[in-house]
């Protein structure tokens, strides 16, 4: 795809911040086969979220695609639902060789290694369908919970809250809430060292964000 050219700027941060991310994920990896801490395996899923969310927000849908299989992986980790195996360490850090490739590639507007893409992607899925070596296929349905019947108690008060934040959130790898254009509560959000160098681009991304109606 072709990005226009005060968005191909924002881009170039993008793809460096990405490379930088997969650094910090294959270093935790590679940590983890040593111990499983929780906020190592945090870390690491904030890189591969971040990417994630900045390449959907630049229409790179297959590497945004591709990243969500990932960080499902790293969110049940690190939510205690599944164990931290080789097998799923080996997967993840071959993702990030196949992530480094895509961005590389996305970058320089060359071809996808798409039966590479594929290998990995059943693996991943592969490892998702198991829990702890046994399939989940005979596991317990999800419990719903009922939907609130207003008209069952008309004497009830409260509020409904109903939040839909804009895409422009995802650039920000940050609160919504911090990426309001009008506020500059996003200096000091704690998650804005995962991408340090979107503070020089902050003021041109929130001017594209009003020109754009987000």
């Amino acid at each position: 795809m072709t990005l226009d050219l005060e968005m191909a700027e924002i881009a170039k941060v993008f793809f460096q911040e990405s490379r930088e991310g997969l650094d910090v994920m294959e270093s935790g990896l590679l940590s983890l086969g040593a111990t499983a801490d929780p906020e190592n395996i945090n870390t690491i899923f904030r890189a591969a979220h971040s990417i994630k969310g900045g390449s959907a927000t630049f229409g790179f849908a297959e590497v945004a695609d591709f990243t969500h299989g990932v960080e499902t992986l790293l969110d049940e980790m690190r939510n205690g639902v599944r164990e931290v195996t080789t097998e799923a360490i080996q997967a993840l850090l071959q993702s990030c060789d196949c992530l480094r490739e895509m961005i590389a590639a996305t970058e320089a507007e060359q071809p996808l290694d798409q039966g590479r893409i594929a290998s990995l992607k059943n693996e991943i899925n592969r490892i998702l369908s198991e829990r702890n070596g046994e399939p989940l296929s005979h596991a317990p349905a999800p419990t719903v919970p009922a939907p609130i019947d207003d008209a069952a108690d008309p004497g009830a008060t409260g509020w409904r809250i109903v939040f839909q934040p804009v895409p422009i959130s995802y650039v920000c790898a940050m609160s919504p809430l911090d990426c309001s254009p009008n506020s500059s509560a996003w200096v000091n959000s704690p998650r804005a060292p995962m991408f340090p160098n979107y503070r020089r681009s902050m003021p041109l991304i929130r001017s594209l964000a009003i020109s754009h109606g987000t």
